[in-house]
């Protein structure tokens, strides 16, 4: 049954792994630590926030922006490059990050006949 379980939760790590979300936003933010220690950023509402967005499936290779005007044309068009940016270091540690459960998933395997 354990077998059963760490494949599963192998399954489970490289289906998330094959989604990249890149959101970068200029606006009113508010910084805190949570609980555990993780950075946690809230967007003031009802502000004037600008947003980017790139979702990357690296299964079936769709990539959609989402870009607002002001990042092409107006004022924050030097940010547009740092989310290009990030996107690109973000994939990068995806594919890395594939590779190894993909070698973590080999080696289980020649635990587990």
């Amino acid at each position: 049954m354990a077998e059963k379980s760490i494949a599963d939760a192998i399954k489970s790590a490289v289906k998330d792994l094959t989604q990249l979300e890149v959101v970068t936003m200029v606006g009113p933010v508010s910084v805190k630590t949570n609980d555990t220690g993780k950075i946690v950023a809230d967007i003031a509402p009802d502000t004037d926030t600008k947003a980017m967005v790139t979702r990357i499936d690296l299964i079936d290779g769709d990539i959609r922006n989402l870009v607002d005007p002001v990042f092409v044309t107006g004022d924050l068009q030097s940010v547009r490059d740092f989310h290009n940016e990030q996107v690109k270091k973000g994939n990068d540690i995806i594919v890395r990050n594939i590779e190894a459960v993909a070698d973590l998933a080999k080696k289980i395997e020649t635990l587990f006949p």
